[in-house]
């Protein structure tokens, strides 16, 4: 089942204030099986991933029988590796494309990570263009948010796939953010020349986003066990940034802000 909430009397404050009780929840489709991500296209369709490979789309209201298409991914019950992330391109009224994310097994225990795009056509997805292909992926660890930033290219989230060594690696695609035309080239002013890399020292970022006022990006970080960090980034015009982290924990249902630097490094070229 796939739900929306709306949450009541939302507080708009700092970080520390209760997440409040009330909300609406309305089920808008059934009949779904581990859903991973959701966007919403311009025409309305919400488009749906299930983690076992089959990418659903929502018709006013209605749960379309056929999938929009079906892919060959590699998913273990239980697991984080299978299809993940979906975008919706900002002209996709002109030219259709769905980007999505999937893990695939290129040999025994052997799980690589890519970001692909797909194209519209009479509500069935054609054309599978590999934009980025063998991220490091594994069981957990997998990362894999993707969407469309302020700036109009592509952003997605690896996860370090049990590796502590990629996230600082420049060489490795593994915990970062990665940012892409819609071809998968590398834009000339991110920060490290031919890389796709602006941001690394990342864990398993599982999602990100961006204030719409200030620009600031927000990035959610899973931790060990109970507490998740959040990143939150600030470029200062040259090749760092400022940096907020913080932990939240089902055990308060607060965000706290700890006051320390991460070692996430989000840059760009000065100028």
């Amino acid at each position: 089942m796939l739900t929306l909430a709306a949450l009541l009397g939302a507080p708009s404050g700092a970080a520390g204030q209760e997440i409040p009780d009330s909300a609406i929840v309305t089920a808008i489709a059934q009949g779904l099986q581990t859903v991973w991500a959701l966007a919403e296209a311009p025409d309305g369709r919400l488009f749906v991933t299930e983690h076992g490979g089959l990418v659903r789309t929502i018709v006013e209201g209605e749960l379309a029988h056929e999938p929009w298409p079906e892919l060959a991914v590699h998913e273990v019950l239980r697991d984080e590796a299978g299809l993940m992330g979906v975008a919706i391109d900002r002209d996709f009224a002109l030219n259709g494309f769905v980007y999505l994310c999937y893990s695939i097994e290129t040999a025994p225990r052997t799980v690589v990570n890519r970001v692909v795009r797909m194209r519209d056509s009479s509500g069935v997805g054609v054309e599978e263009t590999v934009l980025l292909d063998s991220v490091p992926g594994g069981s957990y660890h997998d990362g894999y948010a993707l969407a469309f930033g302020p700036d109009g290219l592509v952003y997605v989230s690896t996860g370090d796939a049990y590796d502590r060594s990629t996230p600082q690696d420049l060489s490795s695609a593994g915990g970062k953010i990665l940012r892409i035309d819609r071809d998968g080239m590398s834009p000339s002013d991110n920060p490290f020349p031919d890389s796709p890399v602006p941001a690394l020292g990342l864990r398993n970022p599982e999602g990100f986003g961006w204030d719409p006022e200030s620009g600031l990006m927000f990035a959610t970080d899973h931790g060990p066990r109970t507490t998740a960090r959040t990143a939150s980034t600030r470029s200062t015009g040259l090749r760092a940034v400022e940096t907020t982290v913080g932990l939240w924990s089902p055990r308060s249902t607060k965000f706290r802000s700890t006051g320390h630097r991460f070692s996430c490094t989000m840059c760009r070229r000065p100028g």
